[in-house]
């Protein structure tokens, strides 16, 4: 049975269309997904010389 286009994980939202994972009202881009994890990630403040911020979902 496949998940519906946009669904909760525990507080969260993840919509399958946009591929934007909503967490706490932030929205992210996700990166990748399988069948047991989301890959996504934040983009970082210019002066931290980091690009993003990298999170994974299991």
């Amino acid at each position: 049975m496949q998940p519906p286009p946009a669904f909760y994980l525990g507080r969260s939202l993840f919509d399958k269309n946009t591929k934007q994972l909503v967490i706490a009202s932030h929205t992210y881009a996700t990166a990748e997904e399988s069948s047991s994890q989301i890959k996504y990630y934040a983009v970082t403040a210019p002066g931290s010389g980091y690009g993003r911020l990298i999170f994974l979902l299991e």
